[in-house]
C-alpha cells in the first residue's frame, strides 16, 4: 500500500519556516550597538545597515550645495528643503526668528513667546 499523504498542516509549517525571518520576535530585541528595540529581524537588519554602517558608503547621499552627507535619500531631501530651497519664509512676529517650516515657527513661538500665538 502507498504511504499516506502528509498531514494538511505540513505546507503551512513549511511556509511559516520560510517566513521565519519576517516574523515578530517573542519580545523586542535591543540593538547591540545603541539599544534601540526592534521587533523583527528584517527591521534589525535595516537598522544595522542604515544607522551603524561604517565608512563613506554609509553616507553616500551628498548635498551639492554644502557637501553634508546623509545615509538616506529622504534625509538629504529634507536637508535641502530646510536649508537651501528658496521658499516662503515663516517669520516670527515677535522677534527676528525665520524658518522655512511652519511647524518650527509654531514650536519657536510656544517655547520663546508663550501665550502670544
Amino acid at each position: 500500500a502507498p504511504p499516506p499523504p502528509p498531514p494538511a498542516q505540513a505546507p503551512a509549517r513549511r511556509a511559516a519556516a520560510r517566513a521565519a525571518p519576517e516574523r515578530l520576535w517573542d519580545k523586542p530585541t535591543p540593538c547591540p550597538l545603541c539599544g534601540k528595540e526592534l521587533c523583527r529581524r528584517v527591521d534589525m537588519d535595516r537598522h544595522m545597515r542604515t544607522v551603524h554602517a561604517d565608512g563613506v558608503a554609509s553616507r553616500s547621499h551628498v548635498c551639492t550645495q554644502c557637501d553634508k552627507r546623509f545615509k538616506l535619500p529622504h534625509h538629504l531631501k529634507a536637508h535641502v528643503k530646510t536649508f537651501h530651497v528658496e521658499g516662503k519664509v515663516q517669520m516670527c512676529p515677535q522677534c527676528e526668528f525665520q524658518t522655512l517650516k511652519k511647524g518650527d515657527l509654531v514650536e519657536h513661538m510656544a517655547a520663546t513667546h508663550p501665550g502670544t500665538y
